[in-house]
């Protein structure tokens, strides 16, 4: 299966698409490619928003999650749903998956 969008859910997540130098805190709500999926996009962790000091900074924090995942499914129609590793995959039924490791590219939805 080729998923069509891969939503990483943390660092852990994203840190096993594109290797240990990843940093969602830089690069949350961005388009990325990888051999996985064409478009990746990783956020924090949903559970980290629990863990906020205030409500403040949780209204925040909440607000930026959802932005990252409107990013993710901008001009998206999901056709299925598979969860493997706190990572979601918008594909296409009839889509390969491919177990490789690829770098970090750029990629507009």
């Amino acid at each position: 299966m080729k998923p069509k969008v891969l939503v990483c859910l943390g660092s852990t997540a994203a840190q096993a698409i594109f290797g240990a130098s990843f940093r969602v805190t830089r690069q949350r709500g961005v388009v990325l490619s990888s051999e996985f999926a064409a478009r990746v996009v990783a956020t924090v962790h949903p559970s980290s928003l629990l863990r906020q000091t205030d409500e403040e900074a949780r209204a925040r924090e909440y607000a930026l999650f959802v932005a990252d995942l409107k990013v993710a499914r901008k001009r998206q129609r999901c056709e299925a749903i598979s969860v493997s590793a706190q990572c979601w995959a918008l594909a296409s039924p009839s889509a390969h998956y491919t177990k490789s490791r690829g770098g970090i590219a750029p990629h507009r939805l």
